[in-house]
């Protein structure tokens, strides 16, 4: 099918919202190299995360898996460096391989005669030392922090960036695409944002003044989420606008970023060779159901499609038909497979991977079934079921669990688990539920019984019982003015 082996390259934001990128339908936000992108190849409206939280959410896209196989169930907080290497400067105190010698799609490339390369975002343990046969290594120390002064991993020492963030990341990006552009190659491109720039991580100025008089329609503030937690500290109030900017601005650089690569590979002859894919880890809410930031924005952890929905974006000139929408229901977890069977790649673990391949829809083709294909993501104990009707969320061990009928109620207003009506569906969705996780996930890995609160993590699981000192502790309640409450409630029917 390939005259030489294509290049591959992915782009992957951190917290990107689906709704917050122009070709989504958002008209306040300046992205014109992503929708660019998305005018040169398809654009899928139904993909998802398998976790709203960056860790677990990029474990899963990189090796198949769902958290409760490979064990990483919220966003990593220490493992990534040891004193030795400085750790202790950035809260780290200990090298953690939260992968162990589980196999990736990296792998598998690097096998097949591609030089891999990994810029940006890792926060899966031991930045210091590359893994999944990256040959080359430029991470972000600890995941995720300050836009300036990062500290970055670069040939096995430990730094601290002196640009903005998405530009270094972005020289190196181009560094190795330079550097290897005679040989076939894949490269990893995680930005750290717009991760946390609600947070008073300011943006460079030519990307602030864009939204300075900015309504910010497409951020709802009809009300506050009575779960919602002080996980960010800009729920309401006069910080909202100011929130609200730096996020706009940081996605705005990132797309800039995301132009200088794109550009590099048309200059340089690469572009038609190479099959690029934009997504983000998980989504975000900036208002959407009245919560201010991800799964994590509540106490109890939420499963929402704002939360979990990933703007993706697959393009090659010439191979991918352009300009395209595909509603097909899609997960992280099918992209190892499609990725490698278009490029006519066995996969030894195949059999034993949750998703399925969808490259015939990258070569011009439909795939009818996917109507009636389920979606599964997890959040520690919390699970959900979707397909493209209903959606099921339920949490272990006392709930509330949900039930919302998307056809009617996209936006998940109504929640129906209470109606004797829908009992035999619950029975059914619950039933398949349990039969996919009982087939994809490892034993003593699985997050039903783990305490995620959604403050992150910061070990490896050793069986059901005994991860319970390695998350953090729940967040606190607070409302619509930031201040603490005592307790949330469950939201009546009608409010989201």
């Amino acid at each position: 099918m390939f005259g030489r082996k294509p290049n591959i390259v992915e782009i992957i934001a951190d917290d990107l919202g689906c709704w917050a990128v122009g070709y989504a339908g958002n008209p306040e936000i300046h992205t014109p190299s992503i929708d660019k992108l998305a005018s040169e190849g398809i654009y899928f409206v139904n993909f998802f995360s398998v976790s709203p939280a960056g860790s677990p959410a990029l474990a899963s896209l990189l090796t198949g898996r769902i958290p409760s196989y490979h064990g990483v169930h919220d966003f990593v907080t220490d493992g990534n460096l040891s004193p030795a290497n400085g750790g202790e400067k950035f809260g780290q105190t200990k090298l953690v391989r939260y992968l162990g010698s589980l196999i990736g799609y990296p792998d598998i490339l690097a096998e097949n005669g591609y030089v891999c390369g990994k810029c940006g975002r890792w926060n899966l343990g031991d930045a210091v030392s590359p893994q999944m046969s990256h040959s080359f290594w430029y991470v972000h120390a600890t995941g995720n922090g300050s836009f300036y002064n990062a500290p970055v991993v670069l040939d096995g020492k430990v730094s601290k960036e002196k640009v903005y963030i998405n530009e270094a990341v972005t020289n190196q990006a181009l560094r190795f695409i330079r550097e290897n552009s005679g040989n076939p190659f894949y490269l990893n491109v995680h930005y750290t944002s717009p991760h946390g720039s609600w947070e008073g991580h300011r943006q460079p100025a030519e990307y602030m003044k864009l939204y300075d008089e900015c309504p910010f329609n497409m951020c709802p503030r009809d009300f506050t989420h009575p779960w919602q937690v002080d996980s960010v500290s800009c729920v309401g109030g006069p910080k909202r606008l100011v929130a609200l900017s730096n996020y706009y601005a940081a996605v705005t650089a990132l797309d800039h970023s995301v132009g200088r690569i794109l550009e590099h590979l048309e200059e340089h002859g690469l572009r038609e060779n190479t099959l690029v894919m934009f997504t983000s880890d998980n989504g975000i809410n900036l208002g959407h159901h009245g919560v201010w930031g991800g799964g994590n924005g509540t106490n109890p952890l939420n499963l929402y499609d704002t939360s979990l929905k990933v703007p993706t974006i697959v393009s090659m000139p010439d191979m991918v038909p352009r300009g395209r929408i595909n509603r097909a229901l899609l997960s992280h977890y099918d992209w190892r497979p499609t990725l490698l069977n278009f490029l006519n790649i066995e996969d030894p673990e195949a059999m034993e991977l949750p998703g399925e391949h969808f490259d015939e829809i990258l070569l011009g083709g439909d795939i009818i079934s996917r109507n009636e294909i389920m979606i599964i993501a997890e959040y520690g104990p919390v699970r959900m079921i979707r397909n493209r009707n209903w959606k099921y969320v339920r949490r272990h061990p006392e709930g509330p669990d949900e039930l919302y009928y998307l056809t009617m109620d996209p936006g998940e207003m109504i929640d129906l688990v209470d109606k004797t009506h829908q009992k035999k569906r619950l029975e059914e969705m619950s039933n398949a539920m349990d039969m996919f996780f009982e087939e994809y996930s490892l034993v003593g890995n699985e997050g039903i019984d783990c305490p995620v609160s959604g403050a992150g993590q910061c070990g490896l699981i050793a069986g059901k019982k005994s991860g319970k000192n390695i998350f953090g502790e729940p967040f606190r309640w607070i409302d619509a003015e930031g201040n603490p409450r005592e307790k949330g409630y469950r939201p009546p029917d009608k409010i989201i």
